[in-house]
């Protein structure tokens, strides 16, 4: 069973499951933490290639077409939506958990309410048919951006239900493989997106690039701490956090020895996981500028693709 007053880190797999942990506080002594396993399920034909969340419920998609939708509360599967014909790449939850959105391999972006999962919106070729990478969601519910195939960024008006711009990004240095992901700040001030072997973070006020963070080996994954900082997940294991007011480093840490997955942060920590089934958890400052605590690890033999947080249930 899980404490509904700490959050829930899902977990999707190569190896076709889904997995659950939480961060449980020893009662016996100070600053000592667990990861305990919280839920299990092989609800896919094929590998997970997305995990989303909200208090209540999961959804969880990949290479089988399908999204799988999960009751948090009771624990279960409670449904599928198979609107797909290739790979699911990303799903997200809208902020206030009124719909879902999904992404594909088949070139559209589809929205969901979530209750009745009506098809209330579907963009067949949101980037010009080619395939949909990733989408990210502005805090306000009102905005979703996209990467895809095309080497675009897409703008989406939520509330409208139409395409608002696009932003051609061959001249940031985008080669021939895809753009993975784009990532929005906290506030939606900022957003970023991994290029090769690097980060480029936008600023919406601006209308343009606000810093470009470089690595030393290619950018998997970005994590914004704040609108001021943010840390970057390389192929090298190594997490960097960045201060973007002038893009200076702040700390450099070490998560194992495989390439960095999947970062996150929640509250007073950060989430990461590997390709190769660790997951790591460090305990944040109050001052993030300061390097973190690493406060557990567990491997628990699996590849690992994708997380989501799934937060407490607000009573």
């Amino acid at each position: 069973m899980t404490s509904e007053n700490s959050f829930e880190i899902l977990i999707g797999t190569y190896e076709e499951f889904v997995l659950g942990y939480q961060l449980i506080k020893s009662e016996d002594e100070e600053n000592k933490y667990t990861l305990t396993q919280t839920f299990v399920t092989h609800s896919h034909t094929a590998s997970v290639r997305s995990v989303a969340a909200t208090s209540k419920l999961a959804a969880s998609s990949g290479a089988d077409e399908t999204v799988v939708l999960y009751d948090m509360v009771k624990r279960k599967q409670s449904g599928a939506l198979m609107q797909h014909e290739g790979t699911i790449t990303c799903l997200k939850f809208t902020p206030e958990g009124s719909h879902l959105i999904s992404c594909s391999d088949d070139g559209s972006i589809a929205i969901f309410r979530v209750g009745s999962w009506q098809l209330e919106k579907l963009f067949k070729k949101a980037h010009k048919g080619t395939a949909v990478n990733h989408i990210s969601i502005h805090p306000s519910g009102k905005l979703a951006l996209s990467v895809g195939k095309d080497k675009t960024l897409r703008t989406w008006n939520l509330v409208k239900g139409r395409s608002a711009y696009i932003t051609n990004l061959s001249s940031y240095g985008v080669g021939f493989e895809n753009l993975d992901s784009v990532v929005w700040s906290p506030e939606g001030l900022l957003y970023a997106i991994p290029i090769q072997n690097k980060a480029v973070v936008f600023s919406v006020e601006k209308a343009g690039v606000l810093q470009t963070l470089k690595s030393e080996s290619k950018v998997h994954s970005v994590c914004f701490l704040n609108e001021t900082t943010v840390c970057t997940g390389n192929e090298e294991s190594a997490i960097t956090a960045y201060n973007l007011t002038d893009g200076s480093h702040l700390w450099h840490i070490k998560a194992s020895a495989s390439r960095i997955k999947g970062l996150a942060s929640h509250r007073n920590h950060l989430i990461c996981i590997t390709s190769a089934g660790d997951l790591v958890v460090w305990e944040l400052n109050e001052d993030v500028t300061r390097e973190p605590q690493r406060v557990s690890a567990t491997n628990d033999g699996c590849r690992f693709t994708c997380l989501a947080i799934r937060p407490p249930v607000v009573r």
